[in-house]
């Protein structure tokens, strides 16, 4: 159980610090934490996850949370974009015209990743530090 809470928060983490590159700065404001609420979704939930390379790391990284989403009976599309940075805003549009449930993607340039991110299209929360 812990090994898998640790999975999906390192996970969660990297997808906040990559994402932080597409937002403007803004002040602190300090807030309390909102409460967690589980939410109940018909049908499978189905992610998206793009690695820039399937180096040792990102192999790990994607086996783990691929792993993890079994688990829990989700469903996993991957892709690996080799070092392509318009092949991984491909994939974006990809999984967004699939309908995935979310998208967690280490991009390979931050900057060209934005304008996949902010499209009229995209549904998704953006996590962000």
């Amino acid at each position: 159980m812990n090994r898998k809470f640790l999975t999906l928060t390192t996970l969660l983490m990297i997808a906040a610090f990559l994402m932080a590159a597409c937002q403007p700065a803004a002040p602190a404001v300090t807030e309390a934490a909102p409460e967690t609420t589980e939410v109940v979704q018909e049908g499978p939930i189905t992610i998206g996850y793009g690695a820039p390379s399937l180096d040792s790391f990102q192999t790990n990284v994607m086996m783990s949370m691929t792993r993890y989403a079994q688990e829990k009976g989700w469903q996993v599309v991957t892709s690996n974009a080799n070092f392509d940075a318009e092949a991984q805003a491909n994939e974006v549009d990809y999984w967004i015209s699939l309908g995935t449930d979310g998208i967690v993607v280490v991009p390979i340039d931050s900057k060209a990743i934005c304008a996949s991110v902010k499209r009229p299209t995209m549904q998704y929360p953006i996590l962000y530090d």
